[in-house]
């Protein structure tokens, strides 16, 4: 499928501010799953947009504006074809780049909670990683309820549990955290779906080999309708905007507008 998409960040500041620097990874990355066929970008105040990619294979879109400005703008968008692979690339299961997928990282340490959702669900769990992840991605759905505000960008997986609450960030925290004490290879993962409005997190495990992408919030694999933007350890690594700026008594408001849409019609949830 061809995907229009489009995500765009404001930023207003109550006070003039200048040399800010900006860091974004809001650029689809090709996958076997994807590619980028077009793309364009877009900075306001104008300044000069430079490119990387961090040590995980991500787009990183980077810049400096010194003069003193009173909002900023960034628009990425553009063109990815998608398909329908319930995969991505293979990666051998002795490959040493899945340790880091493999331990526990800063928002998926385990605690009572996680330990004691784990001894409970782990009793009936199915022989066979695929099964372990369809398995476990119902346990979590069911477990937490979807309720904005009740959590935050910092929130853990264990502070999510038991809260029993939370958003799609807190969902894959919890879920990476569960596959890896099963012994399961996981990554955070973070995109563009449609009918969402804003960024979106889901999984990816691997099971025999096979990055499978599977979104806990949804409860189902993901498909040909989901953008992927990057993939990390955890949210910390897949952090779609970072920067700093002049001026300490300035406070930021921050917009974010997201569509996604095919040639033919808007595509909903």
């Amino acid at each position: 499928m061809l995907l229009d998409f489009s995500y765009n960040m404001r930023l207003d500041f109550s006070l003039p501010v200048k040399d800010q620097h900006f860091s974004m990874k809001c650029v689809p990355r090709d996958t076997c799953r994807q590619e980028l066929v077009t793309s364009e970008i877009k900075v306001c105040p104008d300044t000069p947009v430079m490119r990387d990619t961090d040590g995980m294979g991500n787009h990183l879109i980077y810049g400096i504006i010194r003069d003193e400005h009173e909002d900023f703008s960034l628009t990425v968008s553009g063109q990815v074809k998608t398909s329908d692979s319930l995969y991505e690339e293979y990666e051998d299961p002795s490959s040493i780049e899945l340790v880091r997928y493999k331990v526990p990282s800063a928002y998926t340490l385990q605690g009572p909670s996680l330990c004691a959702l784990y001894r409970e669900w782990s009793e009936s769990a199915p022989e066979g990683d695929y099964d372990k992840l369809l398995y476990y991605t119902e346990l979590v759905r069911n477990s937490i309820r979807y309720a904005t505000g009740t959590t935050d960008v910092h929130t853990t997986a264990e502070e999510a549990v038991r809260l029993g609450s939370g958003v799609c960030q807190d969902y894959s925290h919890v879920l990476i955290a569960v596959l890896r004490t099963a012994g399961i290879p996981a990554r955070y993962v973070t995109g563009l779906i449609p009918g969402e409005g804003e960024s979106h997190a889901w999984v990816e495990a691997n099971c025999l080999g096979y990055w499978y992408g599977i979104d806990p919030t949804n409860n189902m694999l993901i498909n040909e309708n989901y953008i992927k933007f990057s993939h990390g350890r955890d949210y910390e690594d897949c952090m779609i905007s970072r920067g700093i700026f002049s001026n300490p008594f300035a406070i930021q408001t921050m917009k974010i507008k997201v569509n996604v849409s095919s040639d033919e019609r808007i595509i909903t949830q």
